[in-house]
């Protein structure tokens, strides 16, 4: 076929090759056609000297694109005017290219068409170019984002492009922004110290990213994350400016809310533990520059559990924030009020305050009013001076800590300025504490039970449990020893959980061996189990753990626990009940009494205190007491045990007196539960 053809065609041909076309013919009197060769290679096949029909050429397209052809040849030969499509081609290969063709017509001499000829480029990355500009179009259109173009070529960097979304942020349409700096979302506020950062990667041609206040324009301010980035051309020059901006208000507003929450004290507002640690590092700062002094104060709410009992929490918040009130009124404008803990208030005060004002208990002399109520506090005061009570924050707050305890272990009401000496004591108390959790973590503790006598048979009808510490190096304590530090530190709560876990477990043990299901064992509650709300719970996990019987467990309580006690330990003892585990009052009528509570709760036994029992026989007026007592119980259907029986005449005494239970080293010490197994399973009875 090359050797027919003309120079001319030959340059023609060479020509299609270079510029990736191809071109053909169609004679519309002989239905024949002919192919250039790169008119075969856009289709992916060697060159032949015919074109191929009309058929196989359906095979080589798309049905879509052979029908779109087939129109535009239709519409070509009847209208005469040219005429191009795109068609989606099929190579051998499988592989698809995209060709657009144009076409037009050749007439004879009459002016009738006579042949179709044309010319096909390959246009495929082309569209996928044109695709890919479509999407990033789409995408930019859509963004969330503001995104904004300015020109780097003219004078003033003008925008010529903002999506819809810097529209919806603004307030501003396209046309009233296009053509103009972006300054304008700067408001008056040019001067900030974000837009020198913008300014000087604009000089240097980089990109950088700020948070800048700006303005809609309605003139309502918005906190915007900014991003400028350069964009380049193929020389590397600078084109354009690229700015995407995120409205970051809720955000940076949360953000401070959450920053403010965490450094101050929600109730009052006033700066918390944390904020406190970085003012006194700041105090210090400065007081050490300028050789002064200040103090460092700890503010404890004297006796704050019963008033926050007494109003309930939220008139115990309300009487907070009045305190609060009331001691920044006191300082000075440089000194700090913070709220340190639930009842502790601390204060950095300078010497100049000090000196005008003191540390004058009359500050609360005037009662707190809350919702009409007049309310009386006292505080404990305890303070530390700098810097001779210490250079940093730990050492100062420790010493003011100490100076506080001692305020209120003497009797609160007053302040104490720390001094060396009380160190000693405190740090006795704080050594104890960490023993004791120690002794928790190690099992250290232990139980030894006492049995409970039968006054009229002499047989064991119950026993009390009595905790010992096993210290390791200071032997066997009494509870005496730790008990007042666990009531202080809280820990009287763990340890009073254990007890019952270990009360109920030996039970459960010695029901295992035959013991009668009426032997009870005793076990003393703290106030602070019953405030915590641990003590039903537990109970009634340790019920179907171990699946006691009524009557096996007996809890005791306090006569001043329960003059003392809320409406919910009330309700907690009534449930106790319930549950099947006997109440009992003990060292019943040491204290302030009231019969209300034998009648309003089931109590199953009283116990008489040992300080009545040890005279019984001696002192009238301790032998009246004890009949009284044991009279009046059974006359509510109440039990009565004696506690502490050292002889056989305040046994004799008691037992003549119809005393149930007798209890104390006449009959038994506290001993370990085997000794107790022994008792039960020889049979043992006392002589009574």
């Amino acid at each position: 076929m090359e050797r027919h053809l003309t120079p001319r065609d030959r340059h023609l041909r060479a020509a299609e090759e270079l510029v990736g076309i191809g071109s053909w013919y169609w004679d519309l009197r002989t239905q024949q056609g002919t192919w250039s060769n790169g008119m075969f290679k856009l289709f992916g096949l060697k060159p032949v000297a015919k074109a191929p029909s009309t058929d196989e050429l359906a095979g080589m397209l798309t049905p879509q694109s052979f029908g779109r052809a087939r129109k535009m040849l239709e519409l070509l030969v009847a209208r005469g005017i040219p005429a191009d499509v795109e068609i989606e081609v099929i190579h051998p290969d499988g592989d698809h290219r995209w060709l657009q063709l144009r076409a037009d017509i050749e007439r004879d001499a009459n002016g009738e068409p006579v042949a179709v000829l044309g010319a096909a480029q390959d246009v495929t990355a082309q569209r996928q170019s044109n695709e890919q500009l479509r999407l990033l179009r789409r995408v930019i259109q859509s963004a969330a984002c503001g995104i904004v173009v300015a020109d780097a070529l003219q004078e003033d960097l003008p925008l010529v492009y903002v999506n819809p979304a810097f529209e919806a942020m603004t307030g501003y349409r396209a046309d009233e922004v296009l053509g103009r700096n972006c300054r304008f979302l700067h408001s008056t506020e040019s001067g900030q110290a974000a837009l020198n950062e913008v300014r000087a990667a604009l000089r240097e041609q980089r990109e950088t990213r700020v948070l800048l206040r700006n303005f809609r324009k309605d003139g309502q301010l918005f906190l915007n994350q900014f991003l400028l980035s350069p964009v380049r051309n193929a020389e590397g020059k600078v084109t354009h400016y690229v700015g995407i901006q995120e409205d970051v208000t809720e955000r940076e507003m949360a953000r401070q809310r959450v920053a403010e929450h965490t450094m101050t004290d929600p109730l009052t507002s006033l700066p918390n533990r944390y904020l406190l640690m970085d003012r006194v590092s700041q105090a210090i700062g400065v007081s050490a520059a300028a050789q002064q002094r200040f103090y460092f104060a700890l503010f404890n709410i004297d006796r704050f559990k019963v008033i926050n009992e007494s109003l309930g929490h939220v008139g115990g918040d309300k009487v907070l924030r009045r305190i609060a009130e009331r001691l920044t009124k006191m300082v000075g404008p440089a000194d700090t009020v913070a709220r340190f803990g639930a009842d502790v208030f601390a204060l950095i005060i300078s010497h100049t305050t000090i000196a005008r004002n003191g540390f004058d208990l009359d500050l609360f002399d005037t009662p707190l009013m809350v919702d009409d109520t007049d309310v009386f506090v006292t505080t404990s005061i305890g303070i530390a001076e700098y810097p001779t009570h210490g250079h940093d924050f730990e050492t100062l707050f420790r010493h003011a800590e100490i100076a506080m305890y001692q305020a209120k272990s003497s009797g609160g009401n007053r302040v104490e300025f720390f001094r060396p000496e009380m160190d000693v004591g405190v740090s006795h108390r704080l050594n104890l504490e960490h023993e004791i959790r120690e002794a928790l973590a190690a099992q250290q503790f232990r139980l030894l039970y006492q049995p409970q006598i039968d006054a009229v048979t002499g047989r064991i009808c119950g026993v009390e449990a009595l905790i010992r510490w096993l210290h390791p190096t200071r032997g066997v304590l009494p509870p005496a020893a730790f008990i007042p530090m666990a009531e202080e530190s809280g820990l009287i709560v763990d340890i009073g959980n254990w007890v019952l876990e270990e009360a109920a477990r030996q039970r459960a043990a010695w029901r295992e061996i035959g013991v009668e299901d009426d032997v009870v064992i005793c076990v003393n509650a703290s106030p602070l189990q019953f405030r915590r709300g641990t003590v039903l719970p537990t109970l009634l996990r340790l019920k179907r753990e171990y699946g006691f019987d009524s009557g096996f467990l007996e809890i005791e309580v306090t006569e001043s626990m329960l003059m003392d006690s809320a409406g919910r330990m009330i309700e907690d003892l009534m449930a106790i009940r319930q549950l099947g585990v006997k109440l009992s009052i003990d060292d019943f009528g040491t204290g302030y009494s009231s019969l209300a509570y034998l009648k309003r709760l089931p109590i199953d036994m009283i116990k008489i205190d040992r300080a009545f029992v040890n005279d019984v026989t001696t002192d009238p007026n301790d032998a009246v007491i004890c009949t009284t007592i044991i009279a009046l119980a059974h006359n509510l259907g109440v039990k009565v045990c004696a506690e502490g029986v050292e002889g056989q005449e305040q046994s004799d005494f008691l037992r003549q007196q119809q005393c149930d239970v007798l209890q104390g080293y006449h009959f038994s010490a506290p001993v370990l539960p085997d000794v107790v197994t022994d008792m039960f399973t020889s049979g043992r009875r006392f002589q009574t």
